[in-house]
């Protein structure tokens, strides 16, 4: 990781946390290897053994929150510009959000910040728990925000009184965005800093 940042002088990228995860993970002794088509969607890697499929998200905007993590896109949603109303975008939450959900069993995400001080990137590696997401398919569970005039709208998904997480559904660039996850909904796996 010092290495990529002295070469790059930027935060870890996706494609570079999942050769450095999956060559740590070989290095110790469990078996993984990289999805090779990754315009396919589900899994990024595979942890051989135990045919456990991950998925690999990253977090590093400058305004990124400690407190809630952004997963800028979940998916693409070009299924998204044929729900006219609530009820249609309802059915195509199950349909095609569960489903995506399901090509995968871990979902981990690296996040990165940078220190006050300039010479530190502070990195987060959590976990969101998959069954937590897959709330977006119980009907009771969404609240649906108006449409703005492009089209987009939030769906706020409730745990009675209280939010979870909202999924945003993007008419411009056809894609779905998970904001507002709570770090406390989640497993935090290791915090460290690497000098810059």
């Amino acid at each position: 990781m010092k290495l990529f940042h002295y070469l790059t002088n930027q935060p870890l990228t996706k494609k570079a946390f999942e050769y450095q995860l999956c060559r740590t993970l070989n290095n110790n002794q469990i078996e993984c290897k990289i999805t090779e088509n990754s315009n396919l969607p589900g899994a990024d890697l595979t942890i051989e053994d135990s045919k456990q499929k991950i998925s690999l998200k990253t977090e590093g905007s400058k305004s990124v929150s400690r407190e809630k993590i952004t997963i800028s896109k979940l998916m693409e949603a070009r299924w998204y510009r044929e729900c006219r109303t609530d009820r249609d975008l309802q059915i195509a939450i199950q349909k095609h959000v569960i489903t995506h959900l399901r090509h995968y069993d871990r979902i981990l995400t690296l996040r990165s910040f940078p220190s006050n001080c300039g010479k530190l990137v502070d990195y987060q590696l959590v976990e969101i728990p998959t069954e937590l997401i897959k709330r977006c398919g119980e009907k009771s569970a969404l609240n649906f925000a108006k449409r703005t005039e492009g089209g987009s709208t939030t769906v706020t998904i409730m745990n009675g009184i209280n939010s979870v997480f909202d999924l945003t559904f993007d008419a411009s660039v056809e894609k779905v965005t998970l904001k507002n996850l709570y770090i406390r909904d989640c497993m935090l796996l290791a915090n460290w800093s690497i000098s810059i």
